[in-house]
């Protein structure tokens, strides 16, 4: 089983060693350790990557990764790599800082796996109307553009204490204006310092309304979005459960799409001749 590390405080020094001793542990004598942001996403790649081969570090958070290759390539390069999600770095043209260092295709592996004829299977299994499950992925790309492009914008604030900090509940912000978003998102902030410019967001947007869906969603949103869409559809309240919903997603992503993707081809190169897929 692989290791899932509990960290109080987010150190750097913790982090490093934590994979540190996944590289020199016997049980991992043989095996390539990759570092990856959270425990869903290990659950996602370790579905396509040998668990006989691989084992996955995972970080708290997308920070992390760089730290770890940054203190231990000197070392183990040989045997370390990490994955991402890109995030908005497609968009930004943003290359990952350590060539061990692997992002998504999309803006996560959720975007990635999301397609419309998988929303359309997920919706009719949930007995939604062939004509609603047909229409239901456009409806969600449209619904969340603007939510997903004041996302974008406070990208852009170097600030980290100063960039705003975004609710769960995506539903509430579906099909406002980007001005509306803004003032909603804004007046819910904890802490005071935490604000951006509806102004800089109508620009922003303005100058790059073209954005490939895949790369401009979160895809944890998309999720949420369909989960309440299906519910809605369905007119009941407690069922289906998001969870369940994303598992069904999964299931309908086999494993030749994920070995057909960038991520999983720059995986192979990196560690030939050895194959680490199952």
């Amino acid at each position: 089983m692989n290791s899932v590390r509990r960290l109080s405080q987010d150190l750097s020094g913790e982090m490093t060693s934590y994979v540190k001793g996944l590289l020199n542990s016997p049980m991992n004598r043989d095996k390539i350790v990759i570092a990856i942001e959270g425990a869903d996403d290990r659950d996602f790649y370790e579905r396509y990557l040998s668990r006989n081969k691989v084992v996955f570090g995972i970080m708290n958070g997308h920070k992390w990764t760089t730290t770890v290759l940054q203190n231990l390539n000197p070392y183990f390069k040989e045997r370390l790599a990490a994955i991402n999600d890109a995030d908005f770095s497609h968009l930004d043209g943003i290359e990952p800082e350590y060539e061990n260092l692997f992002v998504s295709d999309c803006h996560d592996w959720e975007m990635t796996v999301i397609s419309a004829q998988r929303t359309n299977d997920i919706a009719l299994s949930y007995n939604v109307t062939a004509n609603n499950a047909a229409k239901l992925h456009d409806d969600i790309i449209s619904k969340i553009r603007n939510y997903s492009y004041v996302r974008w914008a406070n990208e852009q604030n170097e600030d980290t204490d100063k960039k705003i900090a975004f609710k769960a509940n995506t539903h509430e912000f579906s099909n406002l204006s980007i001005k509306d978003c803004v003032d909603k998102l804004n007046s819910c902030q904890k802490e005071t310092q935490r604000h951006i410019d509806p102004d800089f967001v109508l620009e922003f947007e303005s100058n790059r309304r073209d954005a490939e869906w895949e790369q401009l969603h979160n895809g944890h949103d998309y999720f949420r979005m369909l989960h309440t869409e299906i519910q809605h559809l369905k007119g009941i309240k407690d069922q289906p459960k998001k969870s369940d919903i994303i598992s069904g997603y999964i299931e309908l992503y086999p494993k030749g799409e994920f070995v057909a993707t960038k991520l999983a081809r720059s995986l192979s190169n990196w560690f030939a001749p050895r194959d680490i897929f199952n």
